[in-house]
């Protein structure tokens, strides 16, 4: 029965069961407790209908043994899990003062100057020694260190948490990057270079296309090539998402398949042995992927161009989904991390769902050219298996995104291909105007049509699934060759799971779009409060810095969306108007700002000419002001504001100096207070419901540990 029912793969679900003991460990980890057992208490159902289904005499023994092999692969990804988290937390060194050389491994601009990862530390100190995992050293000013320099600086090495800002730290965790430092770019001193042969390559492809391209087009190459995309403007970044075409920056299975390609057109032209065309073609390939980082996608293409290889080599049927579960498990037991990472979910999802749709959709194509059919399939597959998934990392996704990847796709294999041919010749020969030539020109026209068009229109956001996104996926697999199942029967049980994520995501869409929440955002650099409404979002500015990091407004955005209809600016500290709406205008679209005190003209002036669309406003205690149904009170000399919203009180405090006392005028109770200073005295004062404080104290629940903290009024 099951056989006809399912076309079963031994690898497949080894390694979802290895995937099942990672999220199980790690609600474990989370403390959600109840997820953890449920996880677990399905997986062992799930095993023992495999065990029933296969309880036949001639396949009893045989389902016994696969059944002990997922038992097994649960409890390996668990254990690799658990071990990862466990070696993280114990490697903490207690927040002291160390003097510190170490290798730089990568690079990264940042607002203040840059960021350097910091591999194979020593230090010397409270305790002495080589350091296993990395340190994150941001350098304010100018500094020009590169990837293999040895440095050597003295700084207090912070421990990074297991959770920050109320995100489990994947990313931390899967790179091993531990310690943060902060000093200034004289505190830093040159001692050497070493660089491994990966790191050579990636400095030399660097190097040669600086020599051979324009400003403009080198961050895309590169990127292009290597998979960093850090040297890229943020807004070219921007239109390139938009068009849902940003993952060309990826180096993925795009990627490794053209070089595999190109590998494989020039092996046979030579007319070299198979076998050894396969070795040296899964060499380079791995090369390549070290080149980058070896990154999740790099190194399942490479994995599962490998498998290909040597499958036909040795007779045997290539199985795709048997390749990518090889892939897979190879990547999780390495870092089994990288299965709460967005790079490792994207790369995978959307490679087993073309496996999955790329089929089914081309018998619904037939009717059109046969290599149209095809790519016009895969396309649509990639794109339909990814929406859950940019919906939930990015917050949106771009319904252009098939048309521009069925006509970028080609141009960009055949770019990728011309400057790795670019790259090698000129670091033989030199000539890098010349060789450069085209490739540059190439980049210029890809720039030009994807940054002078405005994809916002084609960006669908705000779309909350919740649970209801498994009934997606469900869909995915019954309309697959995976599920076997007769035309009419699969269309009924498709159209069932269809029709229930459908209706179920309009209804929990709806239920939470006309919910009124308030985001609290504390962080080192902006302290503010967004009120959301389901027509209007503001936005309270407690307390920030000059220029802020906007990463945690960019998850509130993905949320709430883009339109910010008011920023209201409390006193009690020192704001450049024009600044803030510069900065934020980066993420919202921006309607007005209300700030507290005696009109300044030439303020108001300045944001008016730099933003036309934008109205500035002044406001002193006492003067009610409104947006749409959410209404506005200063008081206390604009060291507070209260909030009337869907019939609750709110207050938010500002920044003021702990040594006033103006706080003690507050007599009025509130439905939710929000605190930044004087979080004791406040706490003591003000009568609320629930309060608040936006950065780390041990007296309140606060928004810098607990991250984005959404809070339910209405």
């Amino acid at each position: 029965m099951m056989k006809k029912l399912v076309n079963f793969r031994l690898m497949l679900f080894i390694a979802l069961s290895f995937c099942a003991g990672i999220i199980s460990v790690y609600f474990s980890v989370r403390g959600v407790f109840f997820w953890a057992v449920f996880v677990a208490a399905l997986f062992l159902f799930v095993n023992l209908i495999f065990i029933i289904l296969f309880s036949r005499s001639k396949t009893r023994k045989l389902s016994l043994l696969f059944s002990v092999l997922f038992l097994i692969a649960f409890c390996l990804g668990g254990l690799f899990f658990s071990l990862r988290v466990k070696n993280f937390e114990d490697a903490d060194l207690g927040n002291h003062y160390y003097e510190i050389t170490g290798k730089v491994v990568e690079v990264y601009e940042t607002a203040y100057g840059k960021k350097y990862v910091i591999k194979n530390a020593h230090v010397k100190g409270n305790l002495s020694g080589t350091l296993t995992n990395k340190i994150a050293l941001y350098v304010n000013g100018d500094s020009d260190y590169d990837i293999g320099d040895f440095i050597s600086f003295s700084d207090y090495l912070e421990d990074k948490p297991l959770f920050y800002e109320g995100r489990f730290s994947a990313n931390d965790i899967a790179d091993r990057v531990k310690y943060t430092a902060n000093v200034s770019a004289e505190e830093v001193l040159f001692v050497g270079r070493s660089r491994t042969v990966f790191e050579t390559i990636n400095v030399g492809i660097r190097e040669n296309l600086k020599l051979g391209l324009g400003e403009k087009q080198f961050p895309i190459a590169y990127a292009l090539l290597t998979g960093n995309s850090e040297q890229i403007d943020p807004d070219v970044i921007y239109a390139y998402r938009s068009a849902g075409v940003a993952h060309i920056f990826a180096v993925s299975g795009l990627h490794i398949g053209f070089l595999a390609m190109a590998l494989n057109f020039l092996f046979d032209k030579l007319k070299l042995n198979r076998i050894i065309k396969a070795f040296i073609i899964t060499a380079i390939l791995i090369l390549f992927s070290g080149v980058c980082g070896f990154s999740a996608s790099s190194l399942r293409a490479t994995v599962m161009s490998a498998v290909l290889l040597f499958s036909a080599i040795g007779g045997y049927k290539y199985d795709k989904y048997t390749s990518v579960s090889i892939a897979a498990l190879i990547v999780l037991c390495i870092s089994p991390v990288q299965l709460l990472c967005a790079g490792f979910q994207l790369s995978f999802i959307i490679v087993i769902g073309m496996f999955l749709l790329t089929k089914p959709i081309y018998k619904l194509l037939k009717f059109l050219p046969t290599k149209i059919a095809h790519s016009l399939s895969s396309v649509i597959a990639a794109q339909l298996v990814a929406i859950p998934a940019s919906l939930a990392i990015f917050g949106q996704f771009s319904t252009i995104a098939v048309i521009a990847n069925l006509l970028l796709v080609p141009v960009v294999g055949a770019l990728f291909i011309a400057l790795i041919v670019a790259v090698v010749l000129t670091a033989i020969i030199g000539l890098h105007h010349a060789l450069f030539f085209l490739p540059d020109l190439a980049l210029k026209l890809l720039n030009a049509i994807i940054t002078a068009v405005d994809y916002q229109a084609f960006i669908i956001g705000g779309i909350c699934m919740g649970g209801f996104v498994v009934f997606y996926y469900v869909t995915v697999v019954i309309v697959s060759d995976l599920i076997n199942l007769k035309t009419l029967s699969k269309s009924i049980v498709a159209s069932i799971t269809a029709l229930t994520f459908v209706v179920g995501t309009i209804v929990y869409t709806d239920y939470q779009a006309n919910r009124t929440r308030a985001y609290v955002c504390g962080s080192e650099t902006i302290c503010a409060t967004v009120i959301s409404t389901p027509s209007q979002n503001v936005m309270i500015i407690s307390d920030v810095d000059k220029t802020f990091y906007t990463n945690r407004l960019n998850r509130i955005a993905k949320t709430v969306g883009k339109d910010l209809d008011t920023v209201v600016v409390l006193g009690g500290f020192n704001c450049d108007i024009q600044v803030l709406a510069s900065q934020l205008r980066t993420v919202f679209d921006l309607e007005s700002i209300c700030y507290y005190g005696d009109r300044n003209a030439d303020v108001e002036l300045a944001v008016m000419k730099s933003f036309p669309t934008i109205t500035v406003d002044n406001y002193l205690d006492g003067k009610n002001f409104s947006c749409g149904d959410i209404s506005f009170n200063f008081i206390i000399n604009g060291n507070a504001v209260e909030i009337d919203v869907s019939g609750k009180s709110v207050i938010v405090f500002s920044a003021f100096d702990k040594d006033n006392a103006y706080y003690s005028d507050v007599d009025k109770s509130y439905d939710f207070a929000v605190y930044l200073d004087l979080v004791e005295n406040l706490s003591a004062t003000v009568k609320a419901e629930r309060s608040l404080s936006y950065r780390r104290n041990s007296l309140l629940s606060d928004a810098e540990s607990g991250g984005n903290a959404i809070v339910l009024l209405a």
